[in-house]
């Protein structure tokens, strides 16, 4: 997590998005589904700094018993175009298949 670590401005901003994600709706502008297959149903980007340095966060979401839960899986420092290139794509293919044993 290097890239959340590298300033104080990017930890006040992570701090932020992922309180308003746990306890408000998030708009799609913070927390936005990224599924482009089946298999990608439940992933979903923490979106930082949208417009400038564009940071994402590329997450699985779970719901377990009734309560929500996300595992971080990749941080794409850098998101430089608004389509999905080969390897976003293959970021969220990734993520995707991560399978998690919750306790």
């Amino acid at each position: 997590m290097d890239v959340l670590e590298s300033s104080e401005r990017y930890i006040k901003k992570f701090k932020y998005v992922v309180y308003i994600i746990l306890n408000e709706q998030p708009t799609k502008d913070i927390f936005g589904k990224e599924a482009i297959s089946d298999a990608t149903k439940d992933v979903y980007a923490i979106k930082l700094f949208k417009g400038s340095e564009n940071t994402r966060i590329y997450c699985k979401t779970y719901d377990i018993d009734g309560e929500f839960h996300i595992i971080m899986g990749e941080i794409l420092a850098r998101k430089k175009s608004q389509k999905l290139t080969k390897e976003i794509k293959k970021i969220i293919e990734k993520v995707g298949s991560y399978e998690y044993e919750i306790e």
